[in-house]
């Protein structure tokens, strides 16, 4: 496989790549390997020798999870590691418990994941993820179908309820960016009676001054009024075959959309 990285103006920021990977007897991957020829453009022919950079190896543990990952980016000084991880896991279980990283190398890059203190993921009795302490996560709460409920994050971060219809279809999700419900986001799935996914609809709050019509019921403070818009469509044939994404604001007026818009199913039951 070979890949070439463009830069914004189109020209080649990168030179060509060849990818080579490695597969051990339960084809998991174990390592890749890099190659470059930095004149081809000027040569045009390839000559490919192998490089540092990007090249990443892996290990495992005898129930297959993951031991360790070292892998080398490419920084402003040349070839630079990346991550030398070291996966811990609970005993006895694949769950895992937090990721160390040398501390040498944490500072080469900011985009990578850094060393996690210990228990830096809990777990209920039956293995759902419920904190992660690197991703500022304080509590994910499981339904009783075994479905995430609420995420909550740490102080002024945003918050995530999620909705679900008796076939366990998520209708909603909703956001939090606040404490009051004008800094609220509710996404509605509007699905068709075999729970495929037709189109996303936007409930948000805005400034009353900025919105004229239409509208829906004003919130709970005057300075703000509830506003819907649809998000996307889905493009279906015998399958799916795609998104429409709506790029001009589309607001539903009030008679479009109340409180029973929703059977008890979670279905959007009025015609848009």
């Amino acid at each position: 496989m070979s890949i070439a990285f463009e830069d914004p103006n189109g020209q080649m920021e990168w030179p060509i790549n060849l990818y080579t990977f490695g597969f051990d007897q339960l084809n998991r991957i174990t390592y890749q390997k890099v190659y470059r020829d930095n004149s081809v453009e000027q040569t045009t022919t390839w000559n490919p020798t192998p490089t540092d950079n990007f090249q990443t190896s892996y290990s495992y543990d005898g129930n297959g999870n993951l031991l360790s990952l070292f892998r080398n980016g490419h920084g402003t000084l040349g070839t630079q590691e990346m991550d030398r991880f070291s996966y811990v896991y609970q005993n006895g279980t694949n769950r895992l418990l937090h990721v160390d990283d040398d501390l040498q190398i944490s500072g080469n890059f900011d985009e990578d994941i850094d060393d996690q203190t210990q228990g830096n993921y809990a777990y209920d009795l039956l293995g759902n993820l419920t904190y992660d302490r690197a991703n500022q996560i304080d509590e994910i709460i499981w339904n009783t179908n075994n479905r995430i409920r609420d995420v909550n994050r740490v102080g002024s971060l945003s918050s995530f309820s999620f909705f679900y219809d008796v076939n366990g279809n998520k209708f909603a999700r909703q956001t939090k960016n606040g404490a009051t419900e004008n800094e609220w986001k509710y996404f509605y799935s509007i699905r068709d009676p075999q729970g495929n996914n037709l189109a996303t609809i936007i409930r948000e709050y805005h400034p009353t001054e900025s919105i004229t019509e239409p509208r829906i019921s004003p919130s709970t403070s005057s300075d703000f009024v509830e506003t819907l818009k649809i998000s996307d469509f889905q493009i279906y044939g015998s399958s799916h075959i795609g998104t429409e994404w709506v790029s001009d604001e589309v607001l539903l007026a009030a008679a479009e959309f109340n409180q029973g818009s929703f059977n008890s199913q979670g279905y959007f039951i009025n015609k848009l």
